[in-house]
């Protein structure tokens, strides 16, 4: 019986082409095909994975390329923006600087030096409170009448405009009280 058994299995490993060949069970052949199948599509998969992240990647780019584009515009217009104020300033420094010196020349010199540092708002109005008082009072211009009293002991508008200034923010909110007092009796 080996002998029959040896033959017929001879004769299926034979091949028509008279060779001998081994032959692989069809299930066996089924779950490779099978598995070379699952492994073809994992490896489909995992390429359509990467090439999606790249296109994420080339977008994210592209979106990161276009929100520097938008940045890089802002900072022309702020730049822009910021040449043109400080044109403006150099402007408005430049008039303030020539208002105070017209101010200051109506003074006279022996109060320049001291009301110098004063705002252009403040000196227009110890100015004016000046020019004013020296016209229309001839008492004032005759030194007949004592100024300590209107301007909180100091002897003037231009020393109390001086050390209220020194005094700060509340010294000038002082300061501008007193003279619209003396402006609403008409003192000055």
């Amino acid at each position: 019986m080996t002998e029959e058994v040896k033959e017929s299995q001879g004769k299926e490993n034979q091949t028509p082409q008279g060779g001998k060949e081994n032959l692989i069970p069809q299930e066996r052949l089924d779950a490779i095909f099978a598995q070379m199948k699952e492994a073809k599509e994992e490896a489909q998969k995992l390429k359509d994975k990467i090439k999606k992240e790249e296109e994420n990647k080339l977008a994210e780019q592209g979106k990161y390329k276009e929100l520097l584009g938008e940045r890089e515009k802002e900072l022309e217009r702020l730049k822009a923006e910021q040449e043109s104020l400080k044109a403006e300033v150099e402007h408005w420094q430049k008039y303030q600087m020539e208002q105070k010196g017209k101010l200051l020349e109506k003074l006279p010199e022996s109060e320049r030096e001291k009301l110098k540092n004063l705002g252009l708002q403040e000196l227009e109005t110890v100015v004016n409170l000046t020019a004013k008082q020296s016209s229309n009072d001839p008492k004032f211009r005759a030194g007949i009448v004592s100024q300590k009293d209107k301007f909180d002991g100091y002897p003037d508008i231009v020393s109390f405009a001086e050390a209220m200034k020194k005094k700060g923010a509340e010294g000038i909110k002082h300061y501008h009280e007193v003279v619209n007092e003396l402006k609403a009796r008409g003192e000055l």
